[in-house]
């Protein structure tokens, strides 16, 4: 714990002001590395139960990646990277896109571009175009988007009036807690 502490908040935090004031780069303190998608709940209709070990990531390429967010400044992390760098990464077109619309709503108990506000999340492709990095990805943008729409309207019904009366109420608003 005392070497995260450290290594993390004290030296991480220097390294990233440093890159973001020099290169204009927003480091982010922590990434999720996931080296499978595989998932055995087997839920229906995701396509999570669909990976195969020929989608988990190589041990290089866990190691590059963490190296890489080492030198960043960054040493915990997340992502899905196979040809990229991070660095290249959080510097594309499609993920500069998606940190200019953050924070995606005034209610920060909304924070998800996925489940939370759906419509950024295909607002962005739309933009940007990405492909999918595995299959059925696509789905969030396609045949999931109703459902997307259904629970995101469902989980405003209750958190946003959650949202006014813990927060708003007390003089918190998005900014001030960001």
């Amino acid at each position: 714990m005392n070497s995260f502490v450290i290594k993390n908040h004290w030296y991480g935090s220097v390294r990233r002001e440093e890159l973001r004031t020099r290169e204009g780069l927003p480091i982010p303190d922590t990434f999720l590395i996931s080296p499978t998608m595989r998932c055995n709940l087997r839920c229906n209709n995701c396509y999570a139960a669909n990976y195969d070990t020929k989608d988990d990531l190589e041990l290089e390429v866990i190691d590059r990646v963490l190296t890489e967010g080492e030198d960043l400044g960054i040493f915990l992390a997340t992502d899905n990277i196979k040809e990229k760098s991070l660095r290249e990464v959080l510097n594309s077109p499609y993920f500069r896109g998606i940190r200019s619309r953050q924070p995606y709503g005034d209610n920060l108990l909304r924070p998800c571009m996925i489940i939370d506000q759906p419509h950024v999340l295909r607002d962005i492709c739309d933009e940007f175009h990405p492909y999918p990095t595995h299959e059925g990805a696509e789905t969030l943008v396609t045949t999931l988007c109703g459902d997307l729409d259904r629970y995101s309207k469902a989980a405003a019904e209750v958190l946003d009036p959650a949202w006014e009366h813990d927060f708003v109420s007390r003089g918190f608003t998005s900014p001030d807690l960001l």
